[in-house]
């Protein structure tokens, strides 16, 4: 019912539970995060180019899929550039590039209604 996403470079992976949809990016003093949230900002996310709301991953029948939120530095899948607000399917193995952080995408395929 969730994903790991590894940064590189990190040891280990986070876990994160992905109901309907998950919103990555980073918080600030400011912007405290939410529910639905993956706050890098403790992996120095700003350093990376990664906006307050980057991108978005969304649960499907079997899998995900991702969408870039109109970020300013970009997101890629493969080294695929995302358009801005079009779902790509997110394949778990996959490496999604947000701004200049890579994150290994992992997950064990299910049905969404489980």
């Amino acid at each position: 019912m969730g994903i790991g996403i590894q940064a590189a470079g990190e040891p280990l992976p986070i876990y994160v539970p992905v109901r309907n949809e998950l919103v990555i990016g980073r918080t600030t003093e400011y912007t405290p995060p939410a529910d639905d949230f993956l706050d890098l900002a403790n992996l120095k996310a700003g350093d990376f180019g990664v906006s307050r709301r980057h991108a978005m991953v969304r649960r499907m029948e079997s899998g995900y899929e991702v969408v870039d939120l109109s970020s300013r530095n970009g997101s890629w899948l493969n080294e695929e550039r995302l358009v801005p607000k079009k779902p790509y399917p997110l394949p778990s193995g996959s490496i999604l590039r947000i701004g200049n952080m890579r994150l290994l995408i992992m997950y064990h395929p299910t049905k969404k209604d489980q």
